[in-house]
Order: structure tokens, then sequence, then C-alpha cells
């Protein structure tokens, strides 16, 4: 009789993350998972901000989206009336690009409205 060890038993989350299901790796496809931080929500506004990343099997985080098609993400979505509606899936670069251009506008008109 031949036995097979499982080569990934129970893979940690990354520190902080949560996923959608609870699957050992070998329920995995392409032996990745998706790994969620928690959404924040933006103060003063309608919009939430979620980072995603694909877990490899290794537990390592597929970074350059070989093996899940993309890189790790931040969904920013919209809440109305308390439904989710997706609105964007920005790359981590673009994420700190969009929040330099946003601090930047804002800047600017707190420059034509303060003394």
């Amino acid at each position: 009789m031949t036995t097979t060890t499982n080569p990934y038993p129970d893979v940690a989350l990354p520190a902080g993350a949560h996923t959608l299901s609870d699957d050992s790796a070998d329920d995995w496809p392409d032996k990745h998972r998706f790994a969620w931080g928690d959404a924040r929500r933006v103060e003063a506004t309608n919009f939430v901000a979620a980072p995603c990343a694909a877990q490899l099997a290794d537990a390592t985080i597929d970074t350059a989206g070989t093996v899940a098609g993309e890189p790790p993400c931040i969904f920013i979505d919209e809440v109305r009336d308390g439904t989710v509606f997706d609105l964007l899936r920005v790359s981590v670069d673009g994420a700190r690009s969009l929040a330099t251009a946003l601090n930047a506008a804002v800047d600017q008109i707190d420059g034509w409205t303060t003394g």
C-alpha cells in the first residue's frame, strides 16, 4: 500500500489576513488561495479599501502574479445603502501613486482656500 503525505500541511495565512475558504492547500486551485486584509472605511466617503494577494501553498505571496494572474492589489469599493459595489482594483504601486495624487490635489485646494 502506498501512502502520500500532504506537502502543504495547514499553511498559515499572513499576519492580519483572512480568506474566504478554509480549504487545505491540496484543495486550492493551482495551489494558491487569496488572502484578504481588513476592508478599511475611508472616513468622510462611501469607500472601503481592502488589500488582497494570492498566497502560494509554500506560504509565500505571489508578488509577480504568475500563478494567480495578477500581483497583490487593493480593492476600492463603494458602499451604498449597505450594498458593496466594486469600483477599482489597483496595484500596490498604483495605490501609492493614487494616494500621492490625492494628497497633492488636497494640498492644492488647501492653497486656494487658506491664507
